[in-house]
């Protein structure tokens, strides 16, 4: 399924440029940069990982995007944090990579 290697591959990026530039913006966050730079090489590793044990690379995607969707799910709604645009942005794509793997795994021709 190229469709969702092709989405695995930009939600890393995604979590990858995201913590770059939340530590860019504050150079004493290096969390962010680790964090994101971590989760994003994860899922990137993930999707390669899903050409060879497709099980394996989508249940690892599937793993980061919960983590993600349960750090920044409940950001989302509390506008007063500084994290608040990386929550808007990151918990929404969090959900939608997660309905692609279920599309996905339902989609999948066995």
């Amino acid at each position: 399924m190229a469709w969702l290697h092709g989405t695995m591959l930009l939600y890393g990026i995604l979590n990858l440029t995201l913590g770059v530039i939340a530590f860019t913006r504050d150079s004493s966050n290096r969390t962010s940069l680790i964090a994101g730079g971590t989760i994003g090489l994860i899922v990137i590793a993930a999707a390669a990982l899903a050409k060879t044990k497709p099980t394996a690379g989508y249940a690892l995607a599937a793993v980061m995007a919960v983590m993600m969707l349960i750090r920044f799910g409940p950001i989302m709604f509390q506008p007063e944090k500084a994290t608040h645009w990386v929550a808007v942005i990151l918990a929404p794509a969090s959900v939608a990579m997660l309905l692609a793997l279920i599309v996905g795994h339902f989609t999948a021709r066995r």
